[in-house]
């Protein structure tokens, strides 16, 4: 695994190309009180989660979290 560490301000992106061409895109989009909203556009096909909602817990597979945008 790698990690790419960015200091980015609100309005900032970042690119990340994958070895196939698609490219992740990273938008910080609101900073205030200790919190950041990040914006993720990546290609369909890629599927992104955040850390605490893991797709191979069974209350994922249950649907709980099916059609959600958090």
């Amino acid at each position: 695994m790698s990690m790419l560490v960015v200091t980015r301000k609100v309005g900032q992106r970042t690119h990340i190309y994958l070895l196939d061409g698609r490219r992740i895109e990273v938008f910080v989009s609101k900073a205030e009180s200790g919190r950041v909203r990040l914006c993720i556009e990546a290609p369909i096909e890629l599927q992104i989660y955040r850390a605490e909602i893991d797709p191979n817990e069974p209350e994922f597979n249950k649907g709980k979290w099916h059609g959600e945008v958090k």
